[in-house]
């Protein structure tokens, strides 16, 4: 009797997992994962691409932006808000100008249609890297240093996107990174990070 049970367990669950494979086949979900990355020139323009097979005039689309809170960029047949008067829709896809460092981000577009097994739906994400030129740097410099004393100079950036990597230079000449090739310094030494910006350099006691 218990086996009998058993069986009879196991045929329901195989049959409730193969409409459930039947299901999703037939509402054509789309994976999650399947997602792509579209780099812009800040200023510029940029196409955020949704794929599709075919529009028909009975599919229903929308745009998102996904982050904190999800905000609509097109829905019920309109751009909305940043994107009304900057932006057009192409297809699926929507096609952007005028680029900002704020239109970066993670975007979905949603897609249902009607089909003969039912309701047809869709999704697709695309994330969106917005390159930024870095900006003149504001710099820390002390005007004067003490024998036998370290001073650190300091240059940064908050506006380039990927951050920027910096080079100081001493009396118009570059600084190479490494201080013995450097005839400029005598007398001193120095680290340099070409990534935070900083140089921090000793000034040698002189007898």
């Amino acid at each position: 009797m218990a086996r009998r049970s058993r069986h009879r367990l196991l045929l329901l669950l195989l049959r409730y997992l193969v409409v459930a494979l039947d299901y999703h086949k037939a509402c054509g979900f789309s994976d999650p994962k399947d997602h792509h990355v579209v780099t812009a020139i800040e200023y510029q323009e940029v196409i955020l691409a949704c794929k599709y097979p075919k529009k028909t005039v009975s599919s229903r689309l929308e745009w998102k932006k996904l982050g904190r809170g999800i905000s609509f960029v097109y829905y019920q047949q309109a751009l909305q808000g940043a994107f009304k008067d900057r932006a057009e829709l192409i297809d699926f896809s929507i096609r952007i100008k005028n680029v900002t460092r704020n239109d970066a981000g993670k975007y979905r577009c949603e897609i249902s249609a009607p089909s003969e097994q039912g309701q047809n739906l869709a999704e697709d994400t695309v994330t969106l890297e917005v390159l930024v030129a870095p900006a003149v740097p504001s710099c820390e410099v002390p005007s004067s240093a003490l024998s036998g004393t370290t001073v650190e100079l300091r240059c940064q950036d908050k506006e380039g996107n990927p951050a920027p990597e910096y080079t100081w230079f001493k009396d118009g000449i570059r600084l190479s990174g490494n201080p013995r090739l450097d005839a400029q310094s005598t007398n001193s030494s120095y680290t340099m990070n070409v990534k935070s910006g900083s140089l921090v350099r000793t000034f040698q006691a002189l007898a």
